[in-house]
């Protein structure tokens, strides 16, 4: 598609529009005025689309961990990342945020689930087993360790597929180091 310089359609004016208003954000996030960059996002009413959200999270994360947007993007990833698992940058940023907010066995789970969403089961079957053992202590979220016992027997059973579909009637030893 060629832009047109003179008198442009309505829909190439939206979309100028709506990228102008992107590196507004952008540029309010790289000198530090969040609240500024966050106003710049509200004028693009209804609008739910994933650079939107990627652009509220950076500036979510920009704004630090008091900030009440940082609650906001982890809600809004969590729901984003339900819907489209294999998005390994929406599971980073989420890792990012929810180490901000403090909660440590979410964050390693997401980043277990960037490895995943890039197919690497190895990466995040080593991650998920991490955050088991991290989930071991007193303080640890209960709820969160067996989310991560969970998937990481669904990643296990996934590597033992792929496996045994490479070496077809061959033995393929059980993963050891599944936990009971």
């Amino acid at each position: 598609m060629t832009l047109q310089l003179i008198n442009p359609s309505p829909s190439e004016t939206a979309a100028a529009r709506r990228q102008l208003t992107y590196l507004r954000a952008e540029l309010a996030q790289a000198r530090g005025r969040t609240m500024e960059g966050a106003a710049a996002l509200d004028t693009l009413q209804g609008e739910k689309s994933r650079p939107l959200l990627m652009h509220r999270v950076g500036l979510a994360l920009a704004a630090g961990p008091a900030s009440p947007a940082l609650r906001e993007a982890a809600d809004a990833l969590q729901t984003h990342v339900s819907l489209d698992p294999k998005d390994s940058l929406a599971w980073a940023h989420l890792a990012l945020v929810w180490q901000k907010l403090g909660h440590p066995l979410r964050a390693v789970r997401a980043q277990a689930e960037v490895h995943a969403a890039a197919g690497d089961l190895n990466g995040a079957i080593d991650r998920m087993r991490s955050g088991l053992r991290q989930s071991r202590g007193p303080d640890a979220d209960q709820v969160e360790a067996s989310v991560i016992d969970a998937r990481l027997r669904a990643l296990v059973y996934e590597r033992q597929s792929i496996l045994g579909e490479m070496y077809r009637g061959r033995y393929i030893p059980p993963d050891v180091e599944l936990p009971n």
